[in-house]
């Protein structure tokens, strides 16, 4: 009976420090924001499927990536402020590249990402 007892109080020790270490990641990601855009044509048209990376300014090492919705729109999430280069990328068109500015409050605008055909 003791040593159920004594492994009844070790579990309920080990759920409060998983517990206080939860609370503590999401203080973290708190102060994580993100941008969103939609990918379009020179005619305003929806481009899904678009390649989207973003990098540290400066940097070739790409942070996030992600594709454009059917309707053109993306998002990337969890990013920490900071500068950002942004290209995006799809077949047929030349490669756009975006600096960005991700503060506190995450990019307040929605980015509107115009590809140009190539030639």
């Amino acid at each position: 009976m003791k040593t159920l007892l004594v492994g009844l109080m070790l579990m309920a020790g080990c759920a409060s420090v998983w517990a206080q270490s939860d609370v503590v990641e999401v203080k973290q990601v708190q102060h994580l924001r993100g941008i969103n855009g939609i990918v379009r044509d020179a005619k305003g048209q929806p481009l899904p499927g678009a390649l989207i990376a973003l990098r540290l300014q400066g940097s070739s090492t790409v942070m996030a990536t992600t594709s454009s919705h059917l309707d053109g729109h993306f998002v990337m999430r969890l990013l920490a402020p900071g500068l950002y280069d942004m290209d995006v990328r799809e077949a047929g068109f030349k490669k756009a590249l975006y600096h960005l500015k991700v503060d506190d409050q995450g990019t307040k605008e929605l980015l509107i990402v115009t590809m140009q055909a190539a030639k």
